[in-house]
């Protein structure tokens, strides 16, 4: 039989996920801050597989501001030649 585990709501933390998951660059979207917004019992497994899925989609955001960098780098070097060439 695997544990229950009781997850009481807790505003202050579900603020703090909504805040930084309010990024339109995050990949999270509302999937990390349901685990504090209720009061609920969840399973070992579901609570792993919650953990496993955030890590996923936080390791997706991460790949996702390397590419918005990258993306702004080229642009900038892009601006910086194009103002070469004007003068």
């Amino acid at each position: 039989m695997t544990k229950k585990y009781s997850i009481k709501a807790n505003e202050r933390l579900f603020e703090d996920w909504v805040r930084v998951s309010a990024s339109p660059h995050s990949k999270l979207g509302f999937h990390g801050a349901w685990i504090v917004q209720n009061d609920i019992e969840l399973t070992g497994e579901e609570l792993n597989e919650w953990y496993k899925e955030t890590g996923r989609l936080i390791d997706a955001t991460e790949e996702h501001f390397d590419q918005v960098i990258s993306d702004l780098k080229a642009l900038r070097e892009r601006s910086v030649k194009y103002i070469k060439q004007l003068n």
